[in-house]
């Protein structure tokens, strides 16, 4: 490697030109790439759409603004990889002994050297960002505004300097090249997936666990930001007509704290480069104090990962209870095993390893055994945790459909409900067929509690009213659950009414070759007026509701026999002037899908009325 830097005589200076031109003369091929990849997702792309008339059905102005901030919600995953490939290509001579001390014979101080690399990296980003922004302005002439551009550049702009800025302080802490973009990529991950994988062991562990959220995702940049950051087309009136007024971008400020962050991480690095042994170069972990925490944190995570993944692709379906502490256990004590040795062979670059470190092996598989114990006997009181009934909003049962309780005695009965289930405990996980029963309660102060379980469904069990599965069945099969179903959102009036079906699929022999047609007087296809919709709904549909004659959930054969009629109805309604397309107000639209049983006598009988009528 020839650097051949002329006027070395300054070492006091911020920046040092003859460094920089040499690594502008090496790495072009870089930012050539990068330039060449924006240009074609920004400007060539929004000419060949311009071309093409792709923003038919709106304005021009619009339409560009909508994709080109589409594209800069992109740009923090481009700025992902591209910023990792730059630090490699600029910090390349840390992870040679020759180069490295090459570069640092120089008469140039630290903090020179290292903010002229940083710069010769970051800035030809910029440009190119710069670049490809003026290039687009010149499509806009005319068509759109240029504040879109300006917004897309800077959006450009802050990847770029938050991912740089993380990817320069990974260079710091390794001294391999190749080992580089792994701990660029595990450190921009590892607390999504961490968190994630606890998740997933303390719900196959607690009796009931139903744990979710995204608590440390922000130490997971990427993640969040692709998350809060997106366009929203705020394209309807007040009717719900389509108007096509404006685009919104949403999760900038995000990009902007985490731009920020970068520049701080630019700094640490700074500080680790200006105290960095140069003798490190090419060894997998180039801070001394960072090894012994490099080996604790590789073991934990890849004894969380490994065992969540096994878990979940493997045995979550065969085992509960303490069979799956057991077999839980036996998966983080080898995910352990396999990422602390792993760690000590890639620092020490061998695979003789196993003498000497049994010390720190056993400290891990002790926390990890500490860790299963603690959760399985639920010493956090996880697990009999039940909600106060008068702090209760109204509660959510999934068992089949997704029915809602508000009713003080109904919410009582919840709880009632789960206090049986948890002094159940050791009968559902017994249990060799289970069905999923989940309550997520919602409090006044508007926090969720949410638990999910495994009811034992054996035969014996569905038929048994006093098993945990019929109880839940009962509750859920309320009247009030079963209005919470099927009661449309919207007022069932005929002005409401968009579309309505009736279908009688015993008719339909290509489905139900053997089936018995129970009601033969029933087309195939009935056809009802939005009056006659309305009717059926107000005096039948819900009256047999109400005297608990329609079910929302439905168990096959669970009590020896066929209860469904073959007849189902549909019903659309949609706000007078509402949209009629997919992208309408939620607010705007309603519907009822209902199987009807051969108890809902009302809703048959007039359904043979209205044939016999229509004849």
């Amino acid at each position: 490697m020839n650097w051949e830097v002329q006027d070395m005589k300054s070492g006091t200076s911020f920046f040092h030109k003859g460094i920089a031109v040499n690594l502008l003369k090496r790495c072009w091929p870089v930012w050539s790439c990068y330039l060449a990849l924006l240009l074609f997702l920004v400007p060539v792309q929004l000419l060949v759409g311009l071309h093409a008339g792709n923003y038919r059905g709106m304005p021009v102005e619009l339409w560009l603004r909508q994709q080109i901030l589409h594209t800069g919600c992109a740009m923090p995953a481009i700025s992902f990889v591209v910023c990792v490939i730059t630090a490699m290509a600029m910090f390349s001579y840390l992870y040679n002994p020759r180069t490295c001390g090459m570069m640092n014979a120089l008469p140039v101080r630290r903090e020179t050297l290292f903010s002229t690399v940083w710069l010769s990296g970051i800035l030809p980003l910029l440009a190119a960002d710069l670049l490809a922004a003026i290039l687009t302005l010149a499509v806009y002439a005319g068509k759109g505004n240029a504040v879109d551009v300006l917004t897309w550049l800077g959006l450009a702009a802050m990847s770029n300097i938050a991912f740089y800025g993380f990817a320069v302080f990974c260079a710091m802490l390794t001294g391999s090249l190749y080992i580089l973009p792994l701990v660029y990529a595990v450190l921009s991950f590892a607390a999504f997936v961490f968190e994630e994988s606890v998740r997933t062991l303390l719900n196959a562990l607690l009796y009931g666990g139903d744990l979710g959220g995204d608590t440390f995702s922000f130490l997971s940049p990427l993640v969040r930001i692709m998350r809060r950051m997106g366009v929203d087309t705020q394209n309807h009136d007040e009717l719900g007509r389509l108007v096509w007024d404006s685009v919104t971008l949403s999760g900038a400020g995000t990009l902007a704290a985490y731009c920020a962050a970068g520049l701080v991480f630019s700094l640490f690095a700074l500080l680790l480069y200006r105290r960095r042994r140069m003798e490190t170069a090419s060894d997998t972990v180039a801070i001394p104090v960072l090894k012994p925490i490099f080996v604790y944190c590789m073991a934990f995570g890849t004894a969380a990962v490994l065992s969540a993944a096994l878990w979940s692709v493997f045995l979550s379906q065969s085992f509960r209870g303490r069979p799956a502490a057991v077999a839980l256990t036996i998966l983080l004590l080898l995910g352990a095993f396999i990422g602390f040795f792993a760690a000590h062979m890639l620092i020490r670059k061998t695979l003789r390893v196993f003498r000497g470190n049994w010390k720190g092996f056993l400290i891990t598989a002790a926390v990890c055994l500490v860790f299963a114990i603690g959760v399985e006997c639920d010493l956090t009181g996880y697990e009999k945790r039940l909600p106060d009934p008068a702090e209760i909003e109204s509660v959510h049962l999934n068992m089949n459909n997704a029915a809602v309780l508000r009713e003080p005695a109904n919410l009582q009965a919840a709880v009632d409900l789960q206090q049986r289930i948890i002094e159940h405990k050791a009968i559902n996980e017994a249990a060799s067929e289970t069905w999923i029963f989940a309550l997520v309660y919602d409090l006044k102060d508007g926090t969720h509690f949410s638990r999910t379980y495994a009811l034992g469904f054996s035969e014996a069990e569905r038929m048994d009213p006093a098993s945990d599965f019929r109880a839940a069945f009962a509750l859920n099969d309320s009247v009030e659950a079963n209005l919470s179903v099927y009661e449309p959102s919207l007022p069932v009036t005929p002005e409401n009414i968009y579309q309505v079906g009736v279908w009688n699929d015993f008719d339909d022999r290509y489905y139900n070759k053997d089936a018995e047609n129970r009601h033969p007087e029933i087309p195939q296809s009935l056809a009802l007026s939005a009056e006659e919709a309305v009717d059926l709904w107000h005096e039948c549909i819900r009256p047999d509701i109400l005297a608990g004659r329609i079910h929302n959930t439905w168990i096959e054969d669970m009590n020896g026999e066929d209860t469904w009629s073959g007849i189902q109805i549909s019903m659309e309604l949609r706000r007078p002037g509402a949209l009629t397309d997919f992208m309408m107000n939620r607010n705007d639209w309603g519907h009822l899908y209902l199987s009807v049983p051969e108890s809902a006598t009302l809703t048959l009988q007039r359904l043979a009325e209205l044939s016999r009528n229509k004849g």
